[in-house]
């Protein structure tokens, strides 16, 4: 099975839609198959639901996102063939961002709120559309609630919905001492959310093997501004091309089939194999 991956835009536009058209162009020229923007309404019901303050506030308003950009963005996705989607922070803005995104992201700060993750469902009941969801932040009861959240979602009949888990460490960066990819597979996760320091390209490839189906990346510009807040835990371009052809080698050498006595890569060295001696009386 491909993995599925996603680049975040996140704030490495710098206020700059074109530096967004730019970050999406190159997201598709490295692999990726879907480009993601961050979006919210108002900094300032952003900044109170989060009980973040005025200084988190100013970085809300900042990098806040236009609903011209983010139609500019999808269209820009569309035109060089890459999938687009986008985060929701706020209920209200869950049908602003609907007619733009093939799937839907809610990020770790959100993911206790399982009504805020429900106001997602009447727009991919009975289609394919994902509702993706970091875990970082949450403990093994809300983790457990979301878990439960996501196979009542996919058992509701027609009206089924589809909620991925990513194991994610909210930390920017993250050490690699605390990425504890054994989590994706001892809590049955579908993907990993990438926070790892910049420049380490392995890290989507070690989820892989861990069992992760879904790797979300953070990207930026060499011209991206060095303060910007998501800078050092985004990769360059050049890196990012890198860390998808590790994450295609590792789920080529995963496999998808069955394991099975003869493999087709020993055909050539299976006839110097010594062969058991006939048992004699």
């Amino acid at each position: 099975m491909k993995t599925m991956t996603i680049v975040e835009i996140g704030a490495c536009h710098d206020g700059d839609p074109l530096k967004g058209v730019k970050l999406i162009e190159a997201a598709k020229a490295a692999g990726a198959d879907y480009a993601k923007a961050q979006f919210w309404s108002s900094a300032k019901r952003l900044a109170e639901r989060r009980q973040s303050g005025s200084e988190y506030e100013a970085i809300y308003e900042r990098y806040q996102v236009p609903g011209s950009w983010l139609h500019g963005w999808a269209d820009a996705a569309k035109r060089v063939g890459i999938g687009f989607m986008s985060t929701c922070y706020l209920k209200e803005d869950i049908g602003s961002v609907d007619p733009h995104v093939a799937h839907f992201k809610v990020a770790s700060f959100e993911a206790a709120d399982e009504e805020f993750i429900r106001a997602h469902f009447p727009y991919c009941e009975g289609t394919d559309r994902q509702i993706i969801v970091s875990t970082g932040l949450q403990d093994n009861r809300t983790l457990q609630s979301l878990k439960i959240l996501r196979h009542c979602a996919a058992t509701a009949g027609s009206k089924s919905v589809q909620v991925r888990l990513l194991h994610c460490v909210s930390a920017y960066p993250a050490p690699v001492s605390s990425l504890a990819f054994r989590q994706i597979r001892n809590e049955d996760l579908d993907g990993f959310s990438d926070h790892a320091a910049a420049g380490w390209i392995a890290s989507g490839a070690v989820a892989v093997a861990c069992g992760a189906k879904i790797i979300e990346v953070h990207l930026r510009l060499p011209e991206t501004d060095a303060q910007n807040p998501d800078a050092p835990h985004a990769l360059l371009p050049e890196q990012l091309a890198r860390y998808i052809r590790h994450v295609r080698a590792a789920e080529a050498a995963i496999g998808d089939e069955p394991w099975r006595k003869l493999n087709p890569a020993e055909d050539a060295m299976r006839p110097y194999r010594v062969k058991p001696e006939e048992a004699t009386e």
